[in-house]
């Protein structure tokens, strides 16, 4: 996405990024919303969560929502407290979104937030630039071959996980497995330093 775009072609400011209000010159709101996309961008989120919206009026998923912003509400604390959240679902554009809705939160506090999936930590193997930010997004925990076949990347994951752990750094989970089918598939040290503290929440379908 070109950034400088979103300015060039405000309808708002015509492309100048100020209005005038009340006598004043102020900053146009795209270049508010270059700023929030510059940090979602530093984050690494998918473009298509940019402006996704998370919108219920009843069932299941307006009190997942709930749960997920009084996350944020209580953002503070629950850094302070190392505190996960693990998404279970089977759809996977849903259950990414409301951890996304997290990490999109941040840019209105003083905190660093980073974007991942499984699938990418494992091709890439740069775990260690996923050790200090404030929270970690890993996207799509399940894999669909054989895990003890990646000795090294899991010897990372499992080093990342430790570190974040033991610094009470959030993760941010999302996977379709339920805890039973996490701890069969991934060593029990990986789901420990997932489920010890955490926040679990299952979406039914």
């Amino acid at each position: 996405m070109n950034l400088e775009e979103i300015i060039k072609n405000c309808k708002v400011c015509n492309g100048k990024g100020e209005i005038l209000k009340e006598g004043h010159l102020v900053e146009c709101e795209c270049r508010e919303k270059v700023k929030r996309y510059t940090f979602y961008n530093s984050m690494r989120l998918p473009l298509r969560f940019f402006e996704y919206e998370l919108s219920f009026r009843k069932g299941q998923n307006l009190a997942i929502k709930k749960v997920i912003d009084n996350y944020i509400n209580t953002l503070q604390e629950n850094y302070e407290n190392g505190l996960n959240v693990v998404m279970i679902s089977k759809n996977i554009e849903l259950r990414s979104a409301f951890l996304i809705h997290i990490l999109k939160s941040l840019y209105s506090f003083s905190y660093t937030g980073a974007y991942t999936t499984l699938v990418e930590l494992f091709v890439d193997k740069q775990f260690n630039n996923y050790l200090r930010q404030h929270f970690l997004m890993i996207d799509n925990f399940e894999v669909d071959v054989d895990i003890t076949k990646f000795e090294y990347e899991l010897l990372g994951l499992t080093r990342l996980l430790e570190y974040r752990y033991l610094n009470k750094l959030p993760v941010l989970i999302s996977t379709s497995y339920t805890k039973n089918e996490f701890e069969s598939v991934f060593k029990s040290t990986i789901s420990k330093f997932i489920f010890t503290n955490c926040i679990t929440l299952v979406m039914k379908e």
